[in-house]
């Protein structure tokens, strides 16, 4: 594999204002044997304007799907290249990323999947700062204490075939818990110190919206009990803590009162009652410590 197709995909609606600078990151590569795959939902900005005019130099796809989850997944299952890798709308590919990614697949050949670290860019708190990433572990994944940024991931595509991406039905709602679950199980991951991206965060994402991020929870919760991992009990109670702060950086970030979400919010006080069961106490003071 001494110079594989590398296929960049990403789902796009409404990026008009960012859509741009995310495809020439990509297009700007010094790696020449690469595509690039755009999903575009029902856009009501420029988006559709802006990708037409690349022309041949992507593949522009307009299909319709139910939601951001199904165009996803039907998106990446349609990459065709021996490496692929997602950058969405609100995120910047980093110079020399895919030379990188190609040369450290090279240097290993039994290495199937390679995470990195990325950039934040927080436009809630005007800053950029490092996010380090870290040897993938598959505890610390499905507890939420960290997670690999997909723009930060190279997939082969042997990787994907081991764990049948083209034929199970993936779960929207808990997609990327299952990838990485099966990924974990059947193929060899590496962490590489390199910064491969940088990532906008906003309030408008769905990672900053709290009652979706709950039901992320509660269906991670479930597919923990289902799976029914090494060491259960512990390990959702570790998910209920590391979400639990999340939640309260979401509500932070939103410059809203805990106290008052929490009595508006059924799907909070569930994991408030969680936590208490988990016996939690500590990460319940400091959620409703007013800071």
């Amino acid at each position: 594999m001494i110079n594989p197709k590398v296929t960049v995909f990403s789902v796009v609606k409404n990026g008009e204002k960012s859509i741009q600078k995310a495809i020439d990151s990509i297009l700007n590569q010094d790696y020449i044997n690469k595509e690039v795959l755009v999903q575009a939902g029902e856009s009501s900005d420029g988006t559709d304007r802006i990708l037409k005019e690349y022309g041949d130099k992507i593949t522009f796809l307009k299909d319709k799907e139910s939601c951001p989850g199904e165009a996803f997944w039907k998106t990446f299952k349609r990459c065709n290249g021996e490496i692929i890798c997602c950058l969405m709308a609100d995120e910047i590919m980093q110079e020399g990323a895919l030379t990188k990614v190609v040369s450290e697949f090279n240097k290993d050949q039994e290495v199937e999947v390679i995470t990195g670290d990325i950039f934040g860019m927080d436009l809630i708190n005007n800053s950029r700062f490092p996010i380090k990433g870290m040897p993938f572990n598959l505890r610390r994944f499905l507890t939420s204490e960290y997670s690999p940024h997909l723009s930060a991931t190279y997939f082969k595509k042997v990787a994907l075939k081991k764990i049948d991406l083209d034929k199970r039905d993936w779960d929207y709602d808990i997609g990327e818990v299952e990838l990485w679950y099966y990924l974990n199980l059947k193929c060899k991951i590496k962490y590489i110190p390199f910064t491969f991206s940088e990532y906008t965060i906003s309030k408008s994402q769905l990672s900053c919206n709290l009652e979706m991020m709950i039901v992320l929870y509660e269906r991670k919760m479930q597919f923990l009990k289902d799976k029914g991992t090494a060491s259960i009990d512990q390990t959702l109670k570790d998910l209920n803590y590391f979400s639990l702060k999340r939640f309260r950086e979401i509500i932070s970030s939103h410059k809203l009162n805990p106290f008052s979400v929490f009595i508006k919010s059924k799907r909070l006080r569930g994991v408030i009652i969680d936590a208490i069961k988990f016996k939690n106490y500590n990460v319940i003071e400091k959620f409703f410590r007013n800071e």
